[in-house]
Formats: structure tokens, sequence, C-alpha cells
């Protein structure tokens, strides 16, 4: 993983990207105040080797958008 700016503070972004009838990943982006958390979830998306899994419906491919959140924990415990 890439250095991401650490804020001391919990950071967090939400990802989507969509599932296309192929199997092929489009349309990826990440939102969250952090930019380079957002940039290193992109990245790390579109890193992934191989197919997804498309979505079905009557039997037939279709796409699906997929949406799912990332939070980092910078803060640190002196325990």
């Amino acid at each position: 993983m890439r250095k991401v700016l650490n804020t001391g503070k919990k950071e967090s972004c939400e990802v989507t990207f969509v599932v296309e009838r192929d199997g092929s990943v489009s349309g990826v982006e990440a939102f969250g105040t952090n930019e380079e958390l957002n940039n290193e979830a992109v990245r790390s998306v579109l890193k992934i080797k191989g197919n997804w899994i498309p979505g079905e419906v009557n039997g037939m491919k279709v796409r699906g958008r997929m949406k799912f959140p990332i939070s980092i924990d910078f803060t640190q415990n002196n325990n």
C-alpha cells in the first residue's frame, strides 16, 4: 500500500464502481475527506486482477453497481 497521509484521526471513504455484464469493472470512484485515501482506494480496486461475477436477473447477466466503505484509524494508542 502506498503512503496515505497520516492525519492522526479516523479517516473513511466510500468506493463505488460498476461490474459490467462481462465481469469487467468501470466507473471507479471514491468519496471522502482524505484525498490520498480516496486515490489509494481507487488504485486498489483497479489493481484487482481477473473479472468479477456479474449480477443476474431472470438468467440474464446485468450490470451491477457496487458500493462499500473503507475506514482507517490513524489514532495512536500508547498502552
